[in-house]
Formats: structure tokens, C-alpha cells, sequence
């Protein structure tokens, strides 16, 4: 039986990359934490995501990020800037677990694919899809109270491996990530410790109730997948 990233490439080389075969990718490893790209360098591949979770924030000049959704399944990254011909990266993305992708330059692109209908159609459902999923996530500090935001956060991180234990290593760079403060991130993170639902012990967070902390997170805010199969 294939695996995940086995089945992405079989879909990518059928259905998009028409013109590529297996030999000519060069299938890329990020491991958790490490920058996939970083808002403002310079851009010059598309890249597309095979396995793992990624995380896509902003970042402002007073060195604050905000945490804008995390992905998995079969999704692209550098298309908007593809696209509309942008030289420098429009926003920051990390792996948050193990991350598999390979990249295509933006001139190899053009050459093989400028008017490929495969390969424009999927930009085409892709982007729309990513327009739908920010016009539904525009606002979220707004509507959706500090204990929906970290439960999604707290979902989204936690590892598969460790099932249910996640690390909290920089609480400030948390509160800026949720859009709050130092101080009401420490409230929240008590009242989910006095519900039981969480247990903390210092940077380390252990989820004791996965149903209430689903619950809490109305099916995870942050949590995106554009995987077409």
C-alpha cells in the first residue's frame, strides 16, 4: 500500500506536473521548527508539500509574528507569488513535525508550464481554495475567545508520536502567535488546568481530555488541508 507522500507525487506527476518524472525531483526534509521560507527573501520556487505539517504566520517589524493557520495533505507554497510575479516571500512558513517537499523554479515553471491547462487549472482551485479558507480565518482574534484559540494551537502542535504531549517553549512568541497577551495566555493555560483538561508542568503540556479540548476548539480554527485525493 502507498503512504502519504507516495500517493502526493503519483496525483502531482498525473494530474499537474505532467512534464516532470519522478527522477527529476529533488525530494527535500525539514525537520520540526526549521524555516521552510521566511517572509521578505526573496523567492524564486514554487514548492509543494508532500508530508508533515507546516505553520504560516506573519511577521511585523516590531518582531512580533501572528499565527495565520497551519496545513497539511497535498498543498502548494510560493503560488501567490508565482502567480503575480512577487520577488520576495509574502509570509513565513516553518515544519512543525518532519516535512517532506520538493521545489520547482519559477523559471522552470514558465518554461514547461506556462500553458499547461493541468497545471494552470490546479492554481486556479488551489488559490481559490486558500482565498475561501482566509476570507473564513479574517478576524479570528476577534471572534473566537483565548480558550478556542490555544486548544486549536494546542491540537495542531501536539505530536503523533507522543500522542498527547506538546511543548510550549516561548510563551511570549505564543501570545504574539494568538494575538493576546503574556498574561491572559497564562490565565488561559490555568482555567484549561482547573477544568482538567490540561496538565501543565512547566513547558510541557499534557492533554488529559482530548473530547473537551475539541470541543473548546470548534474543530480546530487554525487547521487547514487543501489535499485534493
Amino acid at each position: 500500500m502507498q503512504n502519504e507522500m507516495e500517493l502526493n507525487i503519483n496525483f502531482l506527476l498525473k494530474n499537474v506536473l505532467i512534464k516532470h518524472s519522478f527522477d527529476e525531483l529533488d525530494i527535500k526534509t525539514y525537520n520540526k521548527g526549521e524555516f521552510i521560507i521566511s517572509e521578505s527573501d526573496s523567492i524564486e520556487h514554487m514548492y509543494f508539500l508532500l508530508s508533515g505539517k507546516t505553520k504560516v504566520y506573519k511577521e511585523y517589524e516590531n518582531g512580533k509574528t501572528l499565527l495565520l493557520q497551519f496545513v497539511d495533505g497535498l498543498s502548494s507554497m510560493g503560488d501567490v507569488e508565482y502567480i503575480n510575479g512577487l520577488t520576495h516571500a509574502s509570509g513565513s512558513v516553518s515544519a512543525v513535525n518532519q516535512v517532506k517537499l520538493f521545489k520547482i523554479s519559477f523559471k522552470e515553471l514558465d518554461r514547461r508550464y506556462k500553458k499547461c491547462f493541468e497545471f494552470r487549472d490546479y492554481l486556479i482551485k488551489h488559490l481559490s481554495m486558500r482565498l475561501l479558507s482566509s476570507h473564513s480565518k479574517t478576524g479570528l482574534n476577534l471572534i473566537y475567545s483565548m480558550q478556542t484559540r490555544l486548544a486549536s494551537y494546542l491540537l495542531s502542535m501536539k505530536n503523533k508520536t507522543t500522542k498527547n504531549i506538546v511543548m510550549l517553549n516561548n510563551l511570549q512568541e505564543l501570545s504574539d502567535n494568538l494575538g493576546t497577551s503574556y498574561r491572559h495566555l497564562h490565565r488561559t493555560l490555568k482555567e484549561l488546568s482547573d477544568n482538567q483538561i490540561i496538565v501543565r508542568e512547566k513547558n510541557r503540556i499534557t492533554i488529559l481530555n482530548i473530547n473537551e479540548l475539541e470541543e473548546l476548539a470548534r474543530g480546530n480554527i487554525y487547521e487547514d488541508s487543501y489535499k485534493e485525493l
